[in-house]
């Protein structure tokens, strides 16, 4: 096993500190009743009754009954615009990670101090924990010991014909990098190398409780393909596990009712959490959320058996972005679809009924104007005050004969339905859950 204490810590180069924002005007504000314009939020930790919030101009604390941000005091060693760990909303201690931002000029350096400092008093005053790492993505498990991902370097000789990215300057020797995995059981003061033999090509991003371990972590990583490391005991001897096959395996119906869904080609249709929106706009504890918000009229419905079932759906943009193009079609329900457990319990997702199969194999737009042949598509513009609602059956979707009660959530998709060329915004998103009961 690598020891520690020999290796070199590197600036992880997955969690870089970001270049300050051109855009916010205030460095200097110190009070809590100065504006803080859209200073954006770094890092957040959602706790119980507060909510913590890293920005570049310091670190700040609000009561989520008062909704209103307060400068917390911080060591003039301290770097602004790190992150806190995630840790059980009910901790009393408060960890945060921060790197000397790269645009930190040479002679401000020498006077800061990258690495974990701890918190025991909800933010007022802060100590080191450890400086002799950069801690990335660290994680207070509710047992108390700490975990971390740290950065690190080694060197091999090259093979014949490579061509060398990184090298020392007689080119010998080739620089790699490579992540391990770090645990404390003493508030961060020491640490330990849990990494066992895992792979050295895996770029890991985080840790989440154990689900089928609860007193354990597992590890995301990526390869090419994303990896889960789950271990059997406190040995923390890895398996390395497709991503996509564990989450499947444990997905339930109830989180797949719960989960969000939405979809975009572009970044400018999700919005970003700053000091000014936090509190506005439905964040809770996210950095940023899709700038369409899709919801329906009511979240219980009773219909009668075989009559009309009546939904409205409200579509709204939040982002403070100008305004766009929403597509949908007249007299249709192509776009939108249904998931739901209907009173037997199993699980049923009524797709979309947009795509034409025959017509895969065609270039995108030559499927859009095919689609678009047989259909009458109107286009409505939203953003600020102005929504899209339409109403719509849903016995568009299938047969609600069975009496009982339904747990649906709305879907909207247009995917290769929108013209791209007419500005036209493309994705999808999905309602809150809604239950429908059906009566003779």
């Amino acid at each position: 096993m690598l020891s520690i204490q020999s290796a070199i810590a590197e600036e992880d180069r997955n969690s870089k500190i970001p270049t300050p924002d051109k855009h916010n005007k205030l460095p200097g504000a110190t009070e809590a009743t100065k504006p803080l314009g859209d200073t954006r939020i770094l890092s957040l930790l959602d706790q119980k009754d507060q909510v913590f919030a890293s920005t570049e101009i310091g670190l700040f604390r609000a009561k989520k009954s008062a909704q209103k941000w307060e400068r917390l005091p911080t060591p003039s060693t301290m770097p602004l615009g790190g992150f806190f760990a995630k840790q059980p909303e009910c901790s009393t201690e408060v960890y945060y990670s921060a790197a000397v931002p790269p645009n930190t000029p040479k002679d401000k350096e020498k006077d800061l101090v990258r690495g974990l400092y701890r918190s025991l008093d909800a933010g007022r005053n802060w100590q080191v924990a450890n400086s002799q790492y950069q801690f990335n993505f660290p994680f207070l498990h509710s047992d108390g010991i700490l975990y971390s991902i740290i950065g690190l370097t080694g060197e091999m000789d090259p093979s014949p014909g490579e061509k060398l990215a990184y090298h020392y300057p007689d080119g010998k020797k080739v620089i790699y990098y490579y992540d391990r995995i770090i645990m404390s059981g003493d508030k961060g003061n020491t640490w330990k190398d849990i990494s066992g033999d895992t792979s050295r090509g895996l770029s890991l991003y985080g840790f989440f409780q154990d689900p089928d371990h609860p007193d354990l972590v597992c590890v995301s990583g990526n390869h090419t393909r994303g990896y889960i490391l789950q271990a059997n005991d406190k040995n923390y001897r890895w398996n390395e596990i497709r991503e996509d096959g564990w989450f499947m395996s444990r997905e339930t119906d109830d989180s797949f009712m719960s989960k969000p869904y939405y979809t975009s080609g572009s970044i400018f249709y999700t919005d970003q959490a700053t000091l000014s929106n936090y509190f506005t706009h439905p964040f809770n504890g996210h950095l940023e959320i899709p700038a369409f918000q899709l919801v329906t009229d009511k979240r219980a419905y009773q219909f009668k058996k075989g009559g009309p079932m009546a939904v409205q759906a409200t579509v709204s943009f939040i982002c403070r972005k100008p305004d766009v193009k929403f597509i949908d079609l007249e007299n249709s329900s192509d776009l939108w679809s249904v998931a739901m457990i209907p009173p037997n319990g199993k699980l049923e997702w009524l797709k979309p009924r947009m795509f034409e199969r025959s017509n895969q194999s065609l270039p995108e737009d030559k499927r859009v104007a095919i689609f678009r042949s047989s259909r009458t598509v109107q286009t409505h513009i939203i953003g600020g005050d102005r929504t899209f609602q339409r109403t719509i059956d849903l016995r568009d979707f299938g047969d609600f004969s069975e009496l009982g009660i339904y747990r649906m959530r709305l879907s909207y998709d247009n995917g290769e339905a929108a013209d791209r060329k007419n500005d036209e915004w493309i994705g999808g998103f999905t309602s809150p859950e809604f239950k429908v009961t059906i009566t003779e």
